[in-house]
């Protein structure tokens, strides 16, 4: 599945503290990416697996579909399924799915250069604008 919308931590934190029972999937492509969103769900929202378990970042089962691995939340509860199963089963039509990206480039960027605008599409296309 090409071209999902990406997702940082801030963005999952404002979605949580809008609605701490919003549903969404998120993809993450590295095991790094799974241990880092796993840790910050469960430090920051004491979201649990779905059996009611603590999110253990050393049980992430991400080598179980690599890359394709994908975490679903509902309910203040975790999920896992590969990116296939969550793209093509109706069920789940209703919930976004986004890549886990964490990396706050826009930030990278204004503080090594200044009076630049960023432009970020919602593809994460970054256009820097210089100001002269």
């Amino acid at each position: 599945m090409e071209g999902l919308p990406f997702i940082n931590q801030e963005d999952i934190r404002n979605k949580l503290i809008k609605d701490p029972y919003v549903g969404f999937i998120v993809n993450c492509i590295t095991g790094k990416d799974a241990v880092e969103f796993l840790n910050f769900l469960e430090t920051e929202f004491n979201v649990k697996w779905s059996g009611k378990n603590n999110l253990d970042v050393n049980y992430n089962l991400w080598d179980t579909y690599k890359e394709r691995m994908c975490y679903r939340l509902e309910d203040k509860e975790c999920f896992f399924g590969s990116l296939n199963y969550y793209s093509s089963n109706y069920d789940y039509k209703h919930l976004t799915i986004f890549q886990y990206n964490n990396n706050n480039i826009k930030n990278d960027i204004k503080e090594n250069f200044e009076n630049v605008n960023i432009i970020q599409t919602k593809k994460r296309k970054i256009f820097i604008i210089e100001d002269f």
